[in-house]
């Protein structure tokens, strides 16, 4: 699983750079921009409960091999239709299954993901599966 995961990329405007710098969520997002995965976590954890947030919480503990809290967090996400990250959030849950050793589980989403020609992570679902 680890092999395959990259963490997303910061698609939040305006966390980092600008005049709001010096906030929680800039300091969460600096965090994270910059691989420092355990204090990302931490800061994103205390920021409000908003979708992004979590998504980003979701991605600090898969990188750090958490794979049984990534896990919930996606599936809350994905189930989220109205997120812009839902279909991300599939793939990702994935690959947190992969990590728990929930390879049947994995191995199924990751296939209806490979199959789905408009869905946003298609080609990494179909190089991860290449590789099992």
């Amino acid at each position: 699983a680890m092999d395959s995961f990259r963490p997303y990329a910061n698609i939040t405007p305006g966390t980092v750079r600008g005049d709001n710098d010096h906030t929680a969520e800039a300091a969460a997002f600096a965090d994270y921009d910059a691989g420092n995965f355990a204090a990302a976590e931490e800061k994103l954890a205390a920021l409000p409960n908003r979708s992004v947030n979590r998504f980003y919480l979701g991605q600090t503990l898969l990188a750090q091999g958490k794979f049984e809290e990534a896990q919930r967090v996606f599936l809350e996400l994905w189930r989220q239709p109205e997120f812009a990250l839902s279909k991300e959030s599939q793939y990702f849950w994935g690959l947190a299954q992969l990590g728990l050793g929930n390879v049947a589980d994995a191995k199924h989403e990751l296939t209806q993901i490979a199959r789905d020609k408009q869905h946003p992570m298609q080609e990494e679902a179909e190089a991860l599966l290449a590789k099992m």
